[in-house]
């Protein structure tokens, strides 16, 4: 019964996964759509070349197939690197044509085979010799599109010019195509909030190097892309140091909004300071364990109240290079804006504190927020914040931060439906802000429908 449990329990996991990456599929890049646009170009040329259907050379498609580059940067370089390629594999592809051709009726087939394979690594090599290493691959494949067939060549040096004016003709297309730009809109209105709870595990886990490379070409792009952190700035610069964001992040989940680049705090939503003395007071009362979280100009200080807990502990030890080893234990300074109180302890306990403080804690200027630690199992967290400090009320102050006056901004959230949960989720949530924020001008812009 209970492996049946498990089974089932696998297939609906893998379930839940195919609903979570629905309508995450790739989206056909300009790569793509050059390269079937260049294979059309070249059957349709060939078609006026009087080939039939039937009889159709693919040698120039084949060719516009392997020319094809990721992107235009130094076309130039690759038009003429891409035709010595095809100019070495044509070379020694006549070179080879002629002894196989007048040899093959008198030898066995493996020993062509073996000349033919000497001519690919000639071919290889030549390209090697030139410093043309990158369009090694391409003269070997020049050469075995030509010399294959020399059993039913008549005129092999006629053949060869013929197979050679297919590759040309491939080439030529192909650098012609992928020197076209086809025309993309970047949504510089789009104003993307993404919570970093989605893009990893936990804030003890760095991000992976794949989401750091997506996330920072998007920033390079000039996509405005908002952090949301429930942490303090050290551990969104913990999680994610190789990032330069162009645009502020929303940090302590919402209590503040802070500048990375300029170290500095743009807006903050803290206790008065008569507010942050009443929850002080009442978590002393009541004996508990807990650290109070301060700005004090533009630095972030920590201040821990009462008796180290085992559960408080077992977050130090394994937090010992991040804020948690520069907490202050003594009493807060007179100046200092306190913007949340954290208490940490068993998941156990804390939910037991948390229905007590809830009768307890003023409602009209307090809120209270229990998380699971997720890089520790047993471990709860419950935080205590203003009650206008909001993610929410962040995005409000946020967007009149960063407007400019002359572009109305456009808020979208993107996030997954219940938070990272596989290795992939990351990648997929990112890929979708990357086809939001920059799309095809032949594609409706559905957002703005909306």
């Amino acid at each position: 019964m209970a492996e049946e449990e498990n089974v089932t329990m696998e297939w609906k996991d893998i379930r839940d996964f195919h609903k979570r990456i629905r309508g995450t599929v790739p989206r056909i890049g300009q790569r793509i759509i050059k390269t079937s646009i260049a294979v059309f170009i070249c059957l349709v040329i060939n078609h006026f070349r009087g080939y039939e259907a039937s009889t159709m050379s693919m040698e120039a498609a084949f060719t516009a197939i392997i020319c094809m580059q990721r992107s235009v940067k130094g076309t130039s370089h690759n038009a003429i690197s891409r035709f010595a390629g095809t100019l070495i594999g044509a070379a020694w592809s006549m070179i080879f044509l002629f002894p196989l051709v007048r040899i093959y009726p008198y030898c066995h087939v493996i020993f062509c085979y073996a000349l033919i394979a000497l001519g690919v690594l000639l071919s290889i090599y030549t390209a090697v010799f030139f410093h043309l290493s990158e369009t090694a691959a391409l003269a070997a494949i020049v050469f075995l599109c030509i010399t294959p067939s020399f059993m039913d060549l008549e005129n092999p040096l006629l053949q060869s010019l013929s197979r050679l004016e297919d590759i040309v003709i491939g080439t030529i297309v192909a650098i012609l195509v992928n020197g076209f730009f086809i025309p993309r809109r970047k949504h510089l209105d789009y104003l993307f909030f993404i919570r970093t709870k989605d893009l990893g595990p936990d804030y003890f886990s760095k991000l992976s190097p794949s989401v750091i490379y997506h996330l920072s070409k998007l920033y390079s792009e000039g996509a405005k892309v908002c952090l949301i952190t429930e942490h303090a700035p050290a551990f969104l610069s913990l999680q994610m140091n190789m990032i330069s964001s162009t645009i502020p992040q929303i940090v302590m989940d919402g209590a503040a909004i802070h500048d990375a680049n300029e170290d500095v705090y743009l807006w903050k939503a803290p206790f008065e300071a008569d507010q942050a003395t009443e929850v002080e007071k009442l978590l002393d009362g009541k004996g508990l364990s807990f650290f109070i979280y301060t700005i004090h100009n533009d630095n972030t200080c920590v201040f821990h109240h009462g008796e180290i807990n085992d559960s408080e502990k077992i977050v130090y030890d394994k937090l010992k290079k991040t804020p948690y080893r520069q907490y202050m234990k003594e009493d807060t300074f007179h100046e200092e804006e306190v913007v949340y109180f954290k208490i940490i302890d068993s998941t156990q306990n804390i939910g037991k504190l948390e229905t007590k403080l809830s009768s307890l804690l003023p409602a009209e200027y307090t809120r209270m927020v229990r998380r699971s630690d997720g890089g520790i199992k047993g471990v709860s967290e419950l935080y205590i914040y203003n009650i206008n400090a909001t993610v929410e009320n962040a995005k409000k102050k946020f967007i009149t931060l960063i407007q400019d006056g002359k572009t109305n901004l456009i808020p979208l959230d993107i996030n997954l439906p219940e938070g990272y949960r596989y290795g992939n989720d990351a990648i997929h949530l990112l890929n979708l802000v990357s086809r939001k924020f920059e799309q095809l001008f032949i594609l409706p812009d559905k957002t703005k429908k909306q």
